[in-house]
């Protein structure tokens, strides 16, 4: 089959700006649009090809039937259909010096697709983030080229007009520019959109117990955490860390979300329905979740019990159109909760730069 990403993406782009519609039309045209991409991507990915001949899988009817690639493959393989000399951008998973990061390429027309994924979700769960000052604990992706999360608060930054970033590159990973960014908190008055890792965050609360300093940011300031600790940094239980900054931030509304570098789209917490020791996760409408028992290929059928989180995700153009993650979760009717890593799988998230790189 002609790769052909031009026509897919008209559709895809078409979907995803589709106003609601009945859940069964949703379905319909979701499962075109999966099929569709698989198709490509088995005719010009060499890996997926031999994962679709290897699980029976040359002809899905369903999305459901898609075989998803495990993160782990990343490591050990380019599971890309763009040829090497189209790989102008690669997004490394988060991981030690001892450990082999994944790896997933892109090239500008599958940017596009990540870029536009990731704006349009980010715009829909939190609207009320729009109109605020954004402020961002990490490095701009110029100095963190192979971060997909630089990558994805980059391009956020480019659509607005009052973006900064505070953190930077050392020998010894992700440093937040503490002095500059104290100031910036404690001279704020108008609301402000504060976006970092976990471990950003238990950086600049350390950093304020230190002096020591509480800030009181203005009303309708929202702070946005992603990732983990993995037992690579202090850890703090997501509770007492939302209480950390309630009392040293006074930020009130504190979202999560959730991404990894071998995705393009990524799931932010409900906040009407989750708290500060459950986030529920979900998706955008281009993006289907289900569940496979720990070292199965195979999805369950019983998504009230726990297992391997698997993400079906439309955006995902330049490698495969079906993940297997290594987390651990329970389906709900209107998103996931994790439960943490498998047993197996190395710890990952993007905090683990900011200790480890």
């Amino acid at each position: 089959m002609t790769l052909d990403l031009t026509a897919y993406r008209k559709e895809l782009f078409a979907f995803m700006h589709s106003p609601p519609v009945a859940p069964a039309e949703q379905e319909a045209e979701f499962n075109r649009l999966a099929l569709r991409l698989y198709a490509i991507q088995t005719s010009n990915n060499a890996i997926y090809h031999r994962v679709a001949a290897a699980r029976g899988a040359t002809n899905p009817l369903n999305w459901r039937q898609l075989p998803a690639i495990p993160t782990a493959t990343f490591k050990d393989v380019d599971v890309t259909l763009l040829p090497a000399s189209a790989r102008t951008n690669v997004f490394h998973s988060s991981g030690t010096t001892e450990q082999r990061p994944s790896r997933h390429f892109h090239s500008p027309e599958t940017l596009a697709f990540y870029e536009e994924s990731l704006a349009r979700a980010f715009t829909n769960a939190c609207p009320e983030i729009q109109s605020l000052d954004w402020v961002f604990l990490t490095p701009p992706s110029g100095k963190a080229p192979y971060s997909s999360l630089a990558h994805m608060f980059s391009a956020l930054a480019n659509r607005h007009p009052k973006a900064e970033f505070f953190g930077h590159v050392t020998a010894d990973g992700w440093v937040l520019n503490l002095p500059p960014l104290i100031e910036r908190l404690r001279s704020a008055t108008l609301p402000v959109f504060i976006a970092g890792t976990a471990f950003n965050f238990v950086h600049l609360l350390d950093a304020l117990a230190s002096i020591p300093l509480s800030l009181h940011l203005p009303h309708g300031s929202v702070a946005l955490q992603t990732g983990g600790y993995k037992g690579r940094s202090r850890t703090l239980a997501q509770e007492d860390l939302y209480a950390a900054l309630r009392t040293q931030l006074g930020i009130t509304v504190i979202r999560s979300e959730y991404g990894m570098s071998e995705l393009s789209s990524q799931a932010y917490d409900q906040p009407e329905i989750g708290n500060d020791r459950e986030t529920i996760f979900k998706f955008p409408h281009w993006v289907r979740t289900r569940l496979a028992g720990a070292g199965s290929f195979t999805p369950s059928r019983t998504p009230e019990k726990p297992g391997l989180l698997e993400i079906i995700d439309l955006a995902n153009v330049s490698s495969a159109v079906a993940i297997q993650t290594g987390d651990l979760a329970v389906e709900g009717g209107s998103g996931f909760t994790l439960l943490g890593r498998a047993e197996a799988a190395e710890p990952r998230g993007c905090s683990l730069q900011s200790s480890a790189l």
